[in-house]
């Protein structure tokens, strides 16, 4: 389940990040990152639950992705010593793994 914010499309960012530079030329406020989330209508609790959301998942990928490749280590050291392969790296000076 996701809780995908419906954003804007981009030619409307672009419009109205040009407004809001037009008003600064005319001697208007600096333009700011969460002036222009309000004027597209995306509140900074909305935003900041979202980027939490996303943040929790990509968390979770990442954990997954270490797991998968612990796991993948394991079953092919494990293959090796079945097989009875001996990777050359592996060996020292005298030949011994």
């Amino acid at each position: 389940m996701t809780r995908k914010i419906d954003l804007p499309p981009e030619e409307h960012v672009r419009a109205v990040m040009a407004g809001m530079l037009a008003d600064t030329a005319a001697g208007g406020p600096r333009p700011t990152v969460l002036a222009l989330a309000r004027n597209l209508g995306l509140t900074n609790a909305a935003l900041r639950r979202e980027r939490d959301y996303l943040a929790s998942q990509l968390e979770a990928a990442l954990s997954h992705l270490r797991r998968l490749t612990i796991d993948n280590a394991e079953l092919r050291r494990e293959l090796e010593t079945a097989r009875a392969i001996t990777r050359i790296g592996r060996l020292d000076a005298a030949g011994h793994g």
